[in-house]
């Protein structure tokens, strides 16, 4: 096996994201996104109690219920924001025990494979190899914060803010109070603002996050890590 490239930082924020193989969808319908979504709430839990075949067929007020319950049990990583697009995702994730970051990626990749992989009758893998990853310093978390949420947007999936907040395949319905279901870490990005408004008219700030995407698209180019 190869030796890691990067020894994760606890209490660190980090942004993880990989591409499908070949540019093939990771999502071909509603009930895919919602599948990968599930997962990103229940593998951050470190101790949930509960294998996740019997959490995917719960009701949707039972696996908050679950969920909750295992709040007090810790966590491997908090999820700060996410965005799903047909053929890549991309995670702000802060790591909250020692390699937890690569413990939920693999969970998380190795669930969502599997699932895909039986659905759709295929196999090999699902994902460009191991996931790509790169810290986020303070002063470009907001930044960062506000172009995973604009993905959809960059990449022609939501043309306007109203088409941009009703994206349910991010995080961003959270952060303006559309959804609200408490399992994000927002309050890292949100303490930074003195409402979800002024948050909200942040990342719909069109000019400057286009003048900010040169620099953030460096962080993009990223080594592979085990």
């Amino acid at each position: 096996m190869p030796t890691r490239k990067i020894s994760f930082i606890s209490d660190s924020v980090y942004h993880v994201f990989n591409h499908s193989l070949g540019g093939y969808h990771l999502f071909g319908d509603d009930g895919d996104f919602r599948r990968f979504m599930n997962g990103v709430f229940y593998y951050q839990f470190a101790y949930l109690g509960l294998k996740y075949s019997r959490f995917n067929l719960l009701d949707d007020k039972s696996k908050l219920k679950a969920l909750d319950s295992a709040k007090g049990q810790g966590r491997l990583v908090e999820v700060i924001a996410f965005s799903l697009l047909p053929s890549s995702f991309s995670l702000l994730l802060r790591q909250k025990e020692e390699n937890g970051i690569s413990v939920y990626m693999s969970k998380l990749s190795n669930s969502y494979s599997r699932y895909f992989n039986t659905k759709y009758h295929r196999l090999g893998p699902l994902f460009q190899g191991r996931f790509k990853v790169k810290l986020i310093q303070p002063s470009f978390l907001l930044s960062m914060s506000r172009y995973v949420h604009l993905k959809p947007y960059f990449f022609g999936l939501a043309k306007d803010p109203i088409s941009l907040e009703n994206y349910f395949y991010s995080s961003l319905p959270e952060y303006t109070g559309l959804k609200d279901t408490n399992f994000w870490s927002k309050e890292l990005v949100l303490s930074s603002f003195s409402s979800k408004q002024e948050y909200k008219n942040f990342v719909f700030d069109w000019g400057a996050a286009e003048k900010e995407l040169e620099v953030l698209k460096g962080l993009f180019f990223e080594k592979k890590v085990s």
